[in-house]
């Protein structure tokens, strides 16, 4: 994703400071005939200590009493809207998709990002998803040894072994494309208890 620093700043300290203290974090995979799917999904929640709105700068304290002090971007909206016992809730969710695009197909590399803030005058909250996918050739395969001749669009190539739980390896030919897809969420939300 491009740096949103304010959002970024906030995100990452929060996930530093608070990780011991009881972050809520699954890995799931979702296996599919043509690819596989892999989610990883954390949640920090944090209470507005104290704020500086001179400074711009805000105390948050996890759940088992950690703080730390944040320095609000000038770009960050609404800072004048964040008080005292406010509840900061951070979600970040990434999530990575590879499947088989069978040969013909369009090859289709690149990136996509969307970024929704709140509205002037409501509490500080943002969503930026940003999803970048990229398009493999497969110029070799080795079905005994279960390996993949895989070509990058610059035009590197790269051999891989493929686990033996993959399904759908046999059904994967030289021509067709192997499509990785990254999807990085961030949402981030000030309440009042």
């Amino acid at each position: 994703m491009k740096k949103r620093h304010w959002l970024w700043l906030l995100t990452v300290a929060l996930i530093f400071a608070f990780v011991q203290t009881g972050m809520a974090a699954e890995a799931k995979k979702d296996a599919q005939a043509d690819g596989i799917v892999l989610t990883e999904t954390a949640q920090i929640k944090a209470k507005v200590e104290d704020i500086d709105t001179a400074k711009r700068t805000v105390t948050l304290k996890g759940p088992r009493g950690n703080t730390v002090t944040l320095k609000a971007d000038p770009s960050m909206e609404n800072f004048d809207q964040i008080k005292k016992g406010d509840q900061i809730v951070a979600t970040y969710i990434e999530s990575m998709a590879v499947f088989v695009a069978k040969a013909g197909e369009k090859p289709v590399t690149g990136e996509v990002e969307v970024v929704k803030a709140a509205p002037k005058g409501d509490k500080p909250s943002i969503i930026a998803v940003d999803t970048v996918q990229e398009t493999l050739a497969v110029v070799g395969i080795d079905y005994k040894q279960r390996k993949i001749t895989l070509k990058w669009p610059d035009g590197k190539t790269k051999t891989v072994k493929i686990h033996k739980n993959v399904k759908g390896f046999k059904k994967i030919k030289k021509g067709d494309s192997i499509v990785v897809r990254l999807t990085e969420a961030v949402a981030v939300a000030v309440k009042t208890p």
